[in-house]
């Protein structure tokens, strides 16, 4: 006991201080989040103003909360919450590991390498999905495997409500709909009405995202995005397929729309092409729905090398290390002006010099990514620990997979994985452990 309550000192004295070093935002997406809720705590609850279709409305209403209750404190309050919430995500570890294995040590270890980490305790600072999305979709997969072959109304409720709210702050949480469908499928009595309930609870919370954007598009979308991201993947260079625009079909009218650039557009980037493309008066939907149908042409014309191209992607997203942010272009003054903006400069350099935790290098970064898969699969074979490992195994795998489809990796796509690297690594060391016995038993009749 001791030793968990010294470790929960240090995860709380690692988040004090990279909480006190200051709440700069290095990231375009951070300031593009505080504006949308701006506008949301403004009173434009839908962001009907801003006429984008390429976020939910799940993030911004948050933020937009925070700017609402805490005023000039609003980046304080956002940043506080987040970091609870990432010590509560460690806390999740240590109360999974022990569920597996009820030993105060085993948690204790699970928990200890599950606070080893200092890029999170940077990430909770601020203004991104990524921190609530590690708790929730680390949470989802509690809650699937504590509620499995239990499939009562209440219990159905509550995962349909959390894996809605999940899609409703990041939309690549649509991969847990399968796990939901594997969830509800193993109750055969009540099936279909199961089926029912998770459809009608999982759409109330969708629903004001589908509304906004076929009252701004005229389109029954969740989100606008798919042609960005596709964008990405297909034309940027390696580790993207880097191939070329197509000169007919959809991609002669793209380039035909080009041509009134008054300067130079870099074809490569998705931002660059739909900020022009909103320029000339397109509409966000119009906008996306043209870069996906010129992706997918090119996809189409050149199969080999976009999927070269998904396999490096898919082996990427397991060796990014935590590399420096970009820094933001811009400011807004509401939001440098914020309490707790600057911080308190000897936290800064203290912070600063605490940031050699493995995931901020290379070589510990592949060879705990390796561990992770291999852990992953090991618990599968173990009659014990089946369902949590195939339900983390899933999770590690379409996350892998919806990544490298869509995006070029990076340590943040990734990140929300970490939980789930830590539970893997100590069940699977622990089960190993625990039929140490039988192993070498086998081992020795094999001799």
């Amino acid at each position: 006991m001791c030793i968990f309550v010294g470790l929960v000192a240090a995860d709380i004295l690692k988040h004090s201080l990279v909480l006190s070093s200051g709440l700069m935002q290095p990231w375009g997406d951070a300031v593009a989040y505080w504006n949308l809720g701006a506008d949301i705590a403004s009173g434009d609850v839908f962001m009907l103003d801003s006429a984008i279709g390429y976020r939910t409305l799940g993030y911004p209403w948050f933020v937009g909360v925070c700017q609402l209750l805490g005023s000039s404190g609003g980046l304080l309050l956002l940043a506080i919450i987040q970091h609870v919430a990432a010590m509560a995500t460690n806390g999740l570890v240590a109360w999974s590991v022990w569920r597996i294995t009820k030993d105060v040590r085993w948690s204790a270890a699970g928990y200890a390498l599950a606070i080893f980490n200092t890029s999170r305790a940077f990430y909770a600072s601020w203004v991104l999905t990524e921190t609530l999305a590690t708790i929730v979709g680390f949470g989802i997969c509690l809650l699937l495997w504590h509620h499995w072959g239990k499939a009562t109304r209440k219990n159905v409720i509550e995962v349909s409500l959390m894996v809605g709210t999940a899609i409703l702050l990041r939309p690549s949480f649509l991969i847990l709909l399968p796990l939901l469908f594997a969830f509800l499928w193993f109750n055969p009595s009540q099936r279909w009405k199961s089926y029912l309930i998770a459809f009608l609870t999982i759409g109330c919370c969708l629903a004001p995202c589908y509304a906004r954007n076929y009252y701004l598009f005229g389109k029954w979308k969740l989100v606008t995005f798919q042609g960005r991201e596709l964008w990405t993947a297909t034309f940027s260079p390696y580790p993207g397929a880097g191939i070329e625009i197509p000169q007919v079909g959809a991609g002669a009218e793209l380039r035909a729309r080009l041509q009134n650039a008054t300067a130079e557009i870099n074809l490569r980037h998705n931002w660059g092409v739909s900020s022009f493309l909103q320029r000339s008066g397109m509409s966000d939907a119009d906008i996306d729905q043209l870069m996906s149908d010129v992706s997918l042409q090119a996809i189409r014309q050149n199969p080999f090398e976009v999927a070269k191209a998904f396999l490096t992607r898919t082996l990427t997203y397991w060796y990014c290390w935590n590399w420096p942010p970009p820094r933001a272009e811009h400011t807004p003054s509401d939001l440098a002006n914020q309490l707790g903006y600057r911080g308190n400069a000897t936290a800064a350099r203290i912070s600063s010099r605490i940031a050699w935790t493995p995931e901020n290098f290379r070589r510990p970064t592949v060879l705990y990514s390796m561990l992770t898969l291999v852990c992953a699969s090991l618990m599968i074979l173990f009659r014990q620990v089946r369902l949590v490992g195939a339900i983390a195994f899933y999770y590690l795998l379409a996350s892998t997979v919806l990544t490298a489809a869509l995006e070029i990796p990076n340590y943040r796509y990734r990140m929300p994985l970490e939980p789930v690297q830590a539970l893997v690594m100590v069940a699977a060391a622990f089960t190993l452990w625990h039929h140490r016995s039988s192993l070498l038993r086998m081992s020795v009749r094999q001799t």
